[in-house]
This record gives C-alpha cells, structure tokens and sequence, in this order.
C-alpha cells in the first residue's frame, strides 16, 4: 500500500435536480465495471438503502463516462481523478456524494508466482516506492508539477487531485482489509462473486505485508 486517496466520487452535472444517492432510483449512472468506481457505487448505493435493480448501469470508460454526464446522456457517473476533478473545475460538476472509507487504498500488485520467483525484485520495487513516498511528502509542489505534466492536466486540476490524497501511510492495517472486505461481500450479495468463495479469506490471503521493510 502506497497511498490512500479521496480519488472517487459520485458526481452529477451542475444543473441537476439530484442531491442525494437515494434520489437515484430509476436514473442512469455511468460506471466503468471492474473498477474502483464500480465498487465505490456499490458501496454508496447500499448506504442508500438501494440495489444495481433500482438503477441501470451504462457501462463506459472513465472518458467516456465524463462525456455522457456533460451531454446529460446519463443522470449521474462515479467518477476518479483525474477525470473526477477534472470535470469539477472545468464544467461544474457537484459530488453528490463522498465517502474517503469507501475510497480504496492505492497497492503494489504482482502475481504469487513472481514473488516467489524474484523476491528480491519485489523487495526493490517496494524499497524505491517508499522512498519515492517520503520525498512527495517533502516535496509537495514539485510533486504537483511532475503530475501535471505527465498526466497531461492543468496544474489546478493536478493540485486538487493531489490535495485528495494521504501518502502519510505505507502499512496496510486491520481498516484496510475491513474497507476490502466489505467491497467483497457487497460484490457477493449482487451475485458477482462465483458462488462457494470466501471473500474474506481471499483478501486476507492477497495483501501480504512481509516484504515490507522493516522498521
């Protein structure tokens, strides 16, 4: 784990009537499957008392998504930075609702077999993300400026997109796997996890924090 951001929203277009997640019902939302997004929308339409049923889900890219919300083809779209702030700044648009416990954790991922294969690799990688995070914290408009420019975005957008994020961390703890483990049973109870799985045991076995340096 590297970071924990505020990089998902549920964002409606400045001229809507909606305010609320629960005022969704019966409305179109664009959400890009699979991604944290998808999973964020889950967990605020739950909060609201609602299911995917009472909603129709456009699945669309992240670019795209921002299109059909500007073009008011859909009534809401969950939203991640950049595009999120992006289209906060630049066209008005108003997060309807925010959660950063909803938020999920930014983590370094590599496949059991590599590890396994190159553990020193992985321990490399780890070594240079967490120097790399201690110089950001130091660092913090230089920082801006870098990912700016290789995002390709203005610096104002790339400033609120970093002013959303907490690298003050590294270690993933019983908060994290808690926030994971609740996106996994909400995955469960919409029948998107293969039945006889345990999710909680399957979070538990893919974040693996012994390669983390010691201290």
């Amino acid at each position: 784990m590297f970071a924990q951001p505020e990089s998902v929203m549920l964002l409606v277009s400045r001229d809507s009537p909606i305010n609320a997640v629960m005022e969704l019902k019966g409305k179109k939302i664009a959400a890009s499957p699979g991604t944290n997004p998808y999973y964020f929308l889950l967990s605020a339409l739950n909060d609201a008392g609602l299911r995917l049923s009472d909603v129709s889900i456009i699945p669309l890219s992240h670019t795209n998504g921002r299109i059909a919300l500007e073009r008011h083809n859909v009534d809401a779209w969950a939203a991640i930075d950049p595009y999120c702030a992006s289209c906060q700044m630049e066209r008005g648009a108003r997060a309807i609702y925010r959660n950063k416990a909803l938020n999920y954790f930014g983590f370094l991922s590599t496949t059991e077999s590599f590890a396994a294969s190159y553990p020193e690799a992985v321990a490399r990688v780890i070594r240079v993300y967490e120097r790399v995070r201690k110089w950001a914290l130091k660092h913090p408009d230089e920082l801006e400026i870098l990912y700016a420019d290789e995002a390709k975005i203005s610096l104002p957008v790339a400033r609120l997109v970093m002013s959303r994020i907490d690298l003050s961390s590294c270690t993933p703890d019983a908060t994290v796997l808690d926030i994971l483990k609740k996106a996994a049973s909400l995955l469960e109870a919409e029948n998107l996890v293969p039945k006889g799985i345990s999710v909680n045991r399957v979070v538990e076995e893919l974040v693996d924090t012994s390669y983390l340096p010691k201290r």
